[in-house]
Formats: C-alpha cells, sequence, structure tokens
C-alpha cells in the first residue's frame, strides 16, 4: 500500500480517545478477542481519516480448522470467538458504516500449527495433516481459497470523503 511513515499505538482499545487520524489503520489478529466484536469493528473508525483504509485480518478458526483445533489445539481454539469468522461479518460492517468495501476474502492455506504440547494422538493427527497441507491442501488453497479450510480471512475498506 505504499506506507513509508508509520505510527504504531499501544493502548486499551476501549478506553484510549485519539486525537489523530491516520489515513491506513491495520488490525491484525484483534477483533476475534472481543464478544462484542462488531462494537470493537465500529470503533476502527475512529482512527480513520476520511479517503483513509482500513485493514483488517483474522484467524478462519471455523468449519475443518475448528475441528482439528478440538483435537490438537482446543485452547487455542477457545481464546477465539469464531461467530465473526466469516465473510459476512465483514460486509455487514461495510455497509453498516458506508464504507467502500475494496476487499473481503478468504486467504491462505490451511493452518497446522499448534499451540500446545500435544500427546501421541495428537502428534499423529499433527504429522497427517501437515503432510496433507505441504503437498496437497495448501498448494490447492493458494489458487482456490475456501472458507473450509484456508487460514484468514482479510477485508480492506476505504472510508468516504463525504457522508
Amino acid at each position: 500500500m505504499n506506507v513509508s511513515k508509520y505510527h504504531l499505538l499501544q493502548e486499551d482499545f476501549n478506553l484510549f480517545v485519539s486525537e489523530k487520524q491516520y489515513d491506513y489503520v491495520f488490525s491484525l489478529g484483534f477483533i476475534e478477542h472481543f464478544e462484542n466484536y462488531e462494537g470493537i469493528l465500529d470503533k476502527h473508525l475512529n482512527y480513520l481519516k476520511p479517503g483513509g483504509r482500513l485493514l483488517i485480518m483474522i484467524p478462519n478458526k471455523r468449519y475443518f480448522r475448528k475441528i482439528y483445533g478440538y483435537f490438537v489445539d482446543y485452547e487455542n481454539l477457545k481464546a477465539h470467538n469464531l461467530k465473526c469468522m466469516n465473510l459476512k461479518t465483514f460486509d455487514d460492517f461495510g455497509k453498516r458504516n458506508k464504507l467502500k468495501i475494496i476487499r473481503s476474502e478468504y486467504r491462505g492455506g490451511f493452518p497446522f500449527g499448534v499451540h500446545q504440547k500435544l500427546n501421541f494422538i495428537q502428534k499423529l493427527i499433527f504429522k497427517i495433516t501437515r503432510l496433507s497441507c505441504k503437498y496437497i491442501i495448501n498448494p490447492f488453497l493458494e489458487k482456490h481459497p475456501s472458507k473450509y479450510l484456508s487460514a484468514g480471512i482479510i477485508a480492506i475498506f476505504e472510508k468516504p470523503i463525504h457522508n
């Protein structure tokens, strides 16, 4: 997006009020940790200048990833709100806020990585999944993303200059 100058904010998102708005706002792996994800999405617009762009990326832990997570990555799965992990969430957000939706899509290969120690059966599931993904599933998903298997959701919006 040709960004050469940037500023990172590290504040409590629910309490902080920015005095400044930005041309680009990036939200990566954030909204899926809240029950009120729609309100959290809307708050992103407080940081965005008219004509600015908002990039949101979240993991896709629904469908097959949810089943896989139950078997080999349960604690990590529980730390996420799966209700927001669909394109409708982002399409509704864009429409609700009269944003131009530049992109709203599933992206990436199947994320087989885990965040916990595995027992023997879990290691077997992990290794079979990793090999399947490396040689079959992920090469296919790079060309044909899928809500059932792809790693994440990416959405890009543009805030109108005039309401």
